[in-house]
């Protein structure tokens, strides 16, 4: 239920470590979530001199995610070589604006469903509850903080499966 932080050391060419981040997030239900991502970044920041190769996101959902708004000037402060998304998050792709205009209609309809006055119970309630929680940023939107962290880099990559590995070397 907390959501996804990972970094990773790879030994450089020169044999120092270069780390890469793969996302940075917090379920928005989760008690103290964003005290406890501030305290990850903290150990970030330590652990890395402040200084990633890549920032590799997954996808928009907030426990993937809202650790990029929640510490928004500790990553500004940052050295960020190159940052990966996958395909579905390219701005513009014409297939990627399809599943997300499909997301935004999912979630236009759960909020109306938990609107007082609908009849639901409190259980159906907070199960949807928890599932909107998914796309709560931490005091930013999802789109906000996905342009947030392309704004990281000036070309940030926009990976398809089946292609060939990358170097963060």
């Amino acid at each position: 239920g907390f959501g996804d932080c990972f970094l990773l050391a790879f030994r450089g060419a020169d044999g120092d470590p270069v780390y890469m981040l793969i996302d940075c997030g917090v379920h928005s239900q989760y008690a103290g979530g964003g005290d406890h991502i501030n305290a990850a970044l903290k150990d970030i920041q330590e652990a890395t001199g402040g200084s990633l190769a890549v920032i590799a996101i997954t996808h928009e959902h907030a426990d993937h995610i809202s650790g990029f708004a929640k510490c928004r000037e500790q990553f500004e402060q940052m050295k960020v070589d190159d940052v990966w998304f996958a395909w579905t998050e390219k701005p513009g792709d014409p297939a990627a604006e399809q599943l997300k205009e499909g997301r935004r209609r999912m979630f236009t309809a759960l909020k109306a469903a938990v609107e007082p006055g609908k009849g639901i119970d409190e259980t159906a309630r907070g199960n949807i509850s928890a599932i909107m929680g998914f796309f709560d940023g931490l005091g930013m939107t999802g789109a906000a903080t996905m342009d947030f962290i392309r704004r990281l880099v000036p070309n940030p990559q926009y990976l398809k499966p089946k292609k060939h590995p990358l170097s963060i070397t």
